[in-house]
């Protein structure tokens, strides 16, 4: 059985694989709304999950690392937010495009380097794999 932190791992490879298709994709509208939508499924799903499920659990000891990491989901649905008003098919849709990547990269690199190493050390595998499926319902998918 996968634990959390197993599914949110996957989690960011699916997110950023979106990403990478969406940055060699071609200055097409029609070509970046299937994905992008896609995208925007994903992330906000992950990040409410997290927020509910991941977050809470950890917050008393790792306060610091888990509001950082929140304001980080802020900003990245503000920048997705943004990313909907504007052509998909602009210079400006791909530079947000290149924000949100830095921004992804950058949030999956301390929460799988700090916090999943905190989340090792302050919870229990039956924890985890209880939280696991606490996120998979969180997001709306049933658990398999």
């Amino acid at each position: 059985m996968p634990d959390i932190l197993d599914i949110i791992r996957r989690d960011h490879e699916k997110v950023m694989g979106i990403i990478e298709d969406l940055d060699k994709s071609r200055a097409v509208a029609r070509e970046r709304e299937r994905p992008f939508a896609e995208l925007k499924k994903e992330i906000t799903q992950h990040m409410d999950a997290e927020e509910k499920v991941f977050y809470p659990a950890l917050e008393r000891n790792e306060r610091d690392d888990i509001l950082e990491a929140i304001e980080e989901h802020n900003v990245t649905r503000t920048v997705s937010d943004d990313m909907d008003n504007t052509p998909m098919d602009s210079d400006r849709w791909k530079a947000k495009l290149k924000v949100l990547k830095e921004l992804t990269e950058h949030h999956i690199e301390e929460e799988e380097d700090k916090i999943f190493k905190e989340a090792r050390k302050d919870l229990s595998k039956d924890q985890l794999e209880d939280m696991g499926k606490r996120f998979e319902e969180a997001k709306g998918i049933m658990y398999r």
